[in-house]
């Protein structure tokens, strides 16, 4: 049975008086500092606006209140500062407007208002301040100063340029342009190294990449480039010797000493291990074959030692480097005690030698990667100053700077003192080191020396929630959060408040979470008191239920020998509760599952899905939803090559620029701009004789080639964006409208959010780089491009999002589907940063069977500290539910293993009671309704009388052509495609460009001149230095150039009375047509026109002249038609590219 109606008594509501207003209005004070520490869904969104509403109001005791451009407030996001600003423009606007005395229950005034504001009876001068605000705040030059950290930082630099030595129009590029530069970077300190190899840098590459692969490299380069702060500070001048230091080295102890040293006799008992020999050759067989090795290595030298040390170990130690624990055999083991004791003790020295070499590795493997990463990010930075470029850690590290900077610091905090006098920091919990020292910078002279106003109070607000802190990845850490909680207190004086009543969840789901969390083992990382929250929603109804694990099915067995001919699907764990999911929600859709609290349905933007990363199984998870035809909005993150729409955009453009790509073509013909079956395209490539668009071309799909032939046309000219938007817009052979409604007949509405960033992407690749769309496939290809989707609202369909995600949003409806593990082992880079270890220096050991002991400490602190925040993660998923909460879990090939979410809340429901268990083995825990709902949706009544008017015949018509003529038409400049130039790089090429531009320009002077001074004059002309052509190249355009001006049958054009670069004005079709004929011969009885086509290779015959150059020489020929009426016109194009004349006999025919 479902578990969403009571199946015995609920849990009894506890009623009590519950009224946050009071700790509300203590943390809003404007007169003090305040340290707020807000549990989940507490209402710290509007004690901040609160906050920021009663500093620009008059103060209690008649002091004005604080100018909006004096309050500075950091958020987290972008989304809470847009949040917060329009909170407390609406309050304002209400402010101005609103009756000032109440008017009913529902109608308060704005003397009310202001009194649950403040706490106090408002005066005169307040209500008149309060209806004035709104003109105030909106006349501030930039408004209330609400933004993220970042944003913040970057209004600094703006500010300051010079002082923080940046030029003035710095810009800030995106991840993806920073990904581009620091993949640039890369390339170039690897060039620099292969250049090189004996260099430091070339062996420290060498060293490197032995150890690690090219996808391992990558991320370690992210890595160095996040931590460029700790990078600049701990790797300093002396850093080799802090390193070898800490891992209890001298810098001269490399693996190949220390391993020296172990092997000489003065180091190691030898006399005794040679008693030990002779005792072992009268034990058994094992105890003899011990024996044998070990007198070989003591009869060795030093070096004969160094090569067998490893055969000489597994004497004493096992694979996994641990002590045997029979070093004798039972045969001897009446042995004398010191035999069993020297074998103790080498056993015990040579694990000491061991970790001794492995510290020696990495000290040496860590400088190799600090000496790469010092290079690539000094390479970084160079290309960032070549394009003025900050990326958003610049924003951060750059501000920093300036703050610390001794000689700049001091004018910047004077100018930014006197326009700030109260600073709020939301999100405290995620804030980072650096950026904390920022905050710190700003707020060190406001309590104390010139920066201290006596006749001005100024304070620090902060809110936060140690609890919620999982954003270890941008350096946040619970324990800053407390540290800047002591140095606020200690500098501000900040009072501390606790919000503990929760706006947002119903008592059921908090019992829960307090109850998970009530082991103390379960709260470290999370502060020592004990979560206990309070529900504002008395009487609201709420459910927390806990489904059994999904479990895989075993794998049937099957007789030896059975041939593979029947496809068998096994349902993991993962896929059934998937399936699960699916299926429950469909069931709630289907029979009008209620709310009580919203007093209707569900419907699916009331769900939230979250997970803990984004693996194969939110992909089953969107399939099972979207075969049950439950509208989903995919998920919060996209790679953007990965969506269908953008590869079948793709797969054209590939196609469009080389059309003997078969796999390309295909995919595009099974595109729905094409749509072809699979049985079609089979026919196609079947026995095919050459090439799928040859087979194509002979096809009877006529439309489908004209509609491609065009596309290669376009990929030849267009830019990127150009490309690709014509393609969504245009006609194509599946739709007669566009192809945007092909797409979305096919693959529907959620292709769409993938094509407006897949255009976006277009537009801004044009910024950055020569607009080409080979280089834009290129570039899109290497990049990766990962787009952040914003869900803040439900909308119409199923959420499925990351927990980090889902920070800050909230769902009536939450489902926890991955909530098992089956290992403990955190994803922890081999990179160990000294914020995360405690240790001075950073430590990097790519391999886990060289960690030294140190470094094992080390990684076993952090691993303890992801720990931490493995439960943190689970405290910010479980707050997420308004009303219900539903608990899942799969099992997999391994047991899941007790340290994980799925433990801890079964746990929590074993001891709670009144949890029940229905016969499918879901436990819940419930309350009922019986208070009025407090968030039921107000139903307006009103009723469209006219009904959706019919759309307009002319909607998906082509637009009439302009009135003529709006602006000339320059046939040198056509509309259609015109054919695509030679490369400039082709082989033996290097000077076709120059050479039709100079073949151009002599058939432009030399006409004119004498003609036994032409060869003369064009062979001086070839020869200008500037031109820098090879002598053979020089005599072959003047021979060129010479025949086309002695030609008999040509010599007309080109002699006197002939006139060059003429220009002609004329209506042709109703179009004002402007253009420059480049050769004119005007005689008796006929005019010639020759235009010169320079750098495009000409056609063997007039019948392959492009189009476009015919509509041009047509458009030449009609006005001098209509300027020579009596006279014949005749046409030539003239191919500097040969050179050849080629006449246009065949115009009419058009």
């Amino acid at each position: 049975m479902s578990v969403l109606h009571p199946l015995k008594e609920p849990v009894q509501e506890l009623e009590r008086d519950l009224d946050p207003n009071v700790r509300q209005r203590r943390a809003s004070d404007p007169d003090y500092s305040v340290w707020v520490g807000a549990s989940a869904g507490t209402g710290k969104t509007k004690v901040l606006t609160d906050r920021v509403l009663r500093l620009l109001l008059p103060r209690k005791d008649g002091r004005a209140g604080t100018p909006a451009h004096r309050i500075l407030c950091l958020t987290f996001t972008r989304a809470g500062a847009s949040e917060m600003l329009q909170r407390i423009n609406q309050t304002l606007s209400v402010w101005a407007t609103m009756p000032l005395e109440d008017k009913g229950a529902d109608q308060k005034g704005l003397k009310t208002r202001l009194r649950e504001l403040t706490g106090y009876e408002p005066a005169q001068r307040d209500i008149v301040a309060a209806r004035r605000l709104i003109a105030t705040v909106v006349d501030t030059p930039g408004g209330l100063k609400i933004m993220t950290i970042h944003s913040f930082c970057q209004s600094i630099l703006g500010r300051f340029p010079l002082e923080a030595g940046l030029s003035p129009h710095f810009n800030v590029i995106d991840e993806s342009r920073a990904r581009e530069l620091l993949i640039k970077a890369r390339d170039t300190m690897l060039c620099e190294a292969r250049k090189t190899p004996d260099s430091p840098l070339g062996q420290a590459v060498r060293a490197i990449a032995i150890e690690q692969n090219e996808e391992q490299f990558g991320k370690l380069l992210e890595g160095l480039c996040r931590e460029r702060r700790q990078l600049a500070t701990k790797v300093a001048d002396d850093f080799e010797s802090c390193l070898f230091q800490t891992l209890g080295l001298e810098k001269y102890e490399t693996e190949d000493f220390i391993l020296h040293q172990a092997c000489l006799d003065e180091n190691f008992d030898k006399a005794g291990l040679y008693e030990v020999c002779k005792v072992l050759a009268n034990g058994g067989k094992r105890d003899q074959n011990r024996g044998i090795a070990l007198q070989r290595w003591l009869d060795a030298t030093p070096a004969e030692r160094e090569e067998t040390m490893e055969i000489y170990q597994k004497c004493f130690l096992t694979q996994k480097e641990e002590i045997n624990k029979q070093l004798v055999s039972k045969v001897i083991a009446d042995a004398p005690s010191a035999i069993e004791n020297c074998l103790l003790r080498e056993a015990q020295r040579l694990i000491v030698v061991l970790d001794w070499c492995k510290a020696a590795k990495c000290a040496t493997m860590t400088r190799d990667l600090m000496l790469l990463g010092q290079e690539i990010i000094k390479e970084y930075q160079t290309l960032k100053t070549q394009h003025a470029a900050l990326d958003y850690d610049d924003l951060i590290l750059r501000t920093l700077s300036l703050l610390d900077d001794t000689d700049m610091a001091p004018w910047v905090l004077y100018k930014l003192d006197g326009g700030l006098d109260h600073i709020l920091i939301d999100e405290a919990q995620d804030t980072n080191p650096e950026q904390w020292k920022i905050i710190s910078r700003l707020c060190e002279d406001f309590f104390s020396g010139s920066g201290a106003r006596d006749q001005i109070r100024r304070t620090v607000f902060t809110v936060g929630d140690e609890k919620q802190s999982i954003y270890s990845f941008q350096r946040a850490a619970p324990q800053e959060f407390e540290r800047m909680r002591l140095y606020f207190a200690e500098k501000a004086k900040t009072r501390d408040e606790k919000l503990v009543i929760s706006f947002r969840s119903v008592k059921s789901v908090l019992a829960l979470v307090d109850e998970v969390f009530a082991p103390s083992s379960l709260r470290e990382g999370m502060g020592q008191e004990i979560i206990k929250h309070e529900s504002f929603r008395r009487g609201q109804a709420g459910l927390v239920a806990l489904w059994p694990l999904c479990m895989p099915e075993e794998t049937p067995d099957e007789a030896p020998w059975t041939p593979p001919v029947t496809i068998r699907e096994t349902p993991s764990g993962q896929g059934k509760m998937a399936e699960k999911i699916g299926t429950t929600i469909q069931q709630w859709l289907d029979r009008g599952e209620r709310i009580e609290s919203l007093d209707r349905a569900i419907k699916p933007g009331d769900i939230m899905i979250l997970v803990r990363t984004r693996t194969a199984f939110v992909g089953q998870l969107v399939r099972a939803l979207k075969t049950r035809h439950i509208p989903v909005s995919g998920v919060d993150r996209m790679v953007l090559g990965e969506q269908i729409a953008v590869m079948d955009l793709l797969a054209l453009a590939q196609f469009a620029l080389l059309p003997a790509d078969d796999l390309s073509l295909a995919c595009a013909l099974k595109s729905p701009l094409i749509g072809l079956d699979e049985d079609q395209l089979y026919e196609l490539a079947i026995d095919r004789q050459g090439t799928l668009w040859q087979s194509l071309q002979s096809s009877p799909h006529k439309e489908i080639v004209s509609w491609l032939e065009k596309l290669v046309g376009y990929a030849a000219v267009d830019h990127p964006y150009e490309f690709f938007a014509r393609l969504l817009q245009a006609p194509c052979p599946a739709d007669t409208r566009s192809g945007l409604r092909a797409v979305f007949k096919r693959l529907g509405e959620d292709a769409r959010d993938p094509l407006d960033e897949f255009l976006n992407t277009a537009l801004s690749y044009e910024r950055d780089h020569i607009p080409t769309l080979q280089g834009f496939l290129v570039w899109q290809q290497q990049g990766d491009i990962t787009i952040k989707r914003e869900l803040e609202e439900a909308g119409q369909a199923v959420r499925i999002m990351t927990v980090h995600g889902a920070k800050g949003l909230q769902a009536p409806v939450v489902i926890l589907p991955d909530t098992t593990r089956h290992s403990s082992s955190n994803k922890i880079s081999t990179l160990l940063w000294p914020d995360k270890t405690g240790l001075d220096v950073p430590l990097w050991s790519p391999r886990s069977a060289d960690f030294p002991s140190i470094y094992q400490k080390a990684r076993a602190r952090y691993e303890s500290y992801l720990e931490e925040e493995y439960r943190r993660l689970l405290y910010v998923a479980m707050t997420r539910a308004e009303d219900r909460l539903y608990i899942g879990g799969y099992k997999g090939r391994k047991e899941p293993i007790e340290e994980c979410w799925y433990n801890y809340i079964a746990a929590a429901f074993d001891r709670m009671e009144g949890v029940e268990k229905d016969h499918e083995g879901v436990k819940f825990l419930m309350n009922p309704q019986i208070r009025a709902p407090d968030r039921a949706e107000k139903i307006t009544q009103d009723v469209i009388k006219e009904g959706i008017p019919e759309r307009p015949s002319w909607l998906f018509k082509t637009a009439p052509a302009e009135p003529q003529p709006p602006q000339s038409l320059v046939p040198s400049r056509p509309s259609q495609p015109e054919p695509a130039m030679r490369s400039p790089l082709a082989q033996g090429e290097e000077h076709r460009f120059k050479r039709g531009n100079i073949t151009h320009r002599l058939l432009q002077l030399l006409p004119p001149l004498p003609v036994d001074r032409r060869r003369k004059a064009a062979a001086h002309f070839v020869a200008f230095p500037g031109h820098n052509l090879p002598q053979n190249l020089q005599r072959d355009i003047v021979d060129e150039i010479m025949d086309i001006l002695e030609n008999p049958d040509y010599k007309a054009l080109f002699a006197e009375g002939s006139l060059a670069e003429v220009p002609i004005t004329g209506m042709v079709k109703n179009r004002l047509v402007s253009a420059q004929i480049d050769r004119l011969l005007i005689t008796d009885h006929e005019v010639l026109i020759v235009d010169y086509k320079t750098n495009r290779p000409p056609p063997h015959d007039e019948k392959d002249i492009p189009l476009v150059y015919r509509e041009q020489m047509i458009s030449y020929r009609d006005i001098i038609q209509m300027l020579y009426p009596d006279k014949k016109v005749k046409c030539y194009l003239l191919w500097t590219d040969g050179p050849l004349l080629m006449p246009l006999e065949k115009l009419s025919n058009l």
